[in-house]
């Protein structure tokens, strides 16, 4: 039997009321999804909320630049929208070197269509959204790779069962233009992973190996589907022996929100605690999700507890 881990009473109260003083200033509500980084004292945290009074889900990025100042919030979608994008979803944040980037994707398409992933800098200031472009056939939704940029090319996990990678070809980060990527597949891939795992958050650099929090998709007999979190590590990214194992138990706010729910923005979606961040602060480990598409959570847990 599936064991559960409630991460409700492990609440990281720095963040959570950076969050709320945020939402709060700046007038949004249904704030879920949070995603952070630190980059020398800045601080970035991306998330999805609703301007009050409204009924739209926008994307947005806090950031202070050094601790006492005020967060600036920048509108993800609008900034989205001046450079032709309709949608911008899932904003996740990751760093290279002094720089925060946020990868996002543009949602479900019409049946025959494509969407399209970005990578885009947030700080130290807001660029030009680039396109990820797979020289591959890639499925025609794609929603989370989980990039690493700490090497001089930016690759990111592609898949985690059947294991793949994915090599930035041509474009470069942070500057103009389409980001092209080639398919990597290591020689040897030993995963864990079964197919119900798909990626949540990004990579977590930890020793050598790389930790993310992945998402357990499980459907009921009418197609809708619940979120659960894994805590999976990666042995050997980048080489050509690759160890994938996921974490048994399944990571959820509470067993009442875990729970069949109605009311959510998404018909399909019967509950979800939707890993978004994570980040490592000390020995702890903090970790960000939504829950239902309505709220957030964050928790700060003691790392050698969380990874198989």
């Amino acid at each position: 039997m599936r064991s559960y881990r409630r991460l409700a009473w492990r609440r990281d109260r720095e963040l959570t009321g950076f969050l709320r003083d945020v939402a709060h200033r700046h007038a949004q509500v249904n704030v879920f999804n949070p995603s952070f980084a630190r980059a020398g004292e800045a601080l970035v945290v991306a998330y999805r909320a609703i301007p009050e009074g409204e009924g739209t889900i926008r994307a947005y990025a806090a950031t202070i630049a050094r601790p006492g100042e005020a967060a600036a919030v920048a509108d993800l979608s609008a900034w989205g929208a001046e450079h032709g994008i309709a949608k911008v979803a899932d904003p996740k944040v990751l760093r290279r070197g002094d720089a925060v980037y946020v990868t996002f994707n543009t949602g479900f398409v019409p049946k025959g269509e494509f969407n399209d992933i970005y990578l885009m800098q947030v700080f130290p200031r807001l660029g030009e959204p680039q396109r990820v472009v797979a020289d591959f056939a890639r499925q025609s939704v794609e929603k989370n790779w989980a990039f690493l940029t700490s090497t001089d090319r930016v690759s990111a996990v592609y898949r985690l069962h059947p294991y793949a990678e994915v090599v930035c070809s041509r474009g470069e980060l942070g500057g103009c233009g389409d980001l092209v990527f080639a398919l990597r597949t290591p020689a040897r891939a030993d995963s864990e992973a079964g197919e119900g795992l798909s990626i949540g958050t990004q990579l977590l650099a930890d020793g050598g190996e790389h930790r993310l929090i992945a998402h357990e998709k499980v459907y009921d007999d009418a197609g809708k589907r619940s979120y659960y979190g894994r805590a999976v590590s990666i042995a050997g990214v980048g080489t050509d022996r690759v160890v994938v194992r996921a974490a048994p138990q399944r990571l959820i706010h509470t067993r009442r929100d875990a729970q069949p729910r109605e009311g959510v923005h998404n018909p399909n979606l019967l509950s979800a605690t939707y890993f978004s961040g994570l980040a490592r602060r000390g020995s702890r480990i903090v970790l960000g999700y939504g829950i239902n598409d309505v709220a957030a959570g964050i928790a700060r847990v003691r790392g050698a507890s969380l990874w198989p």
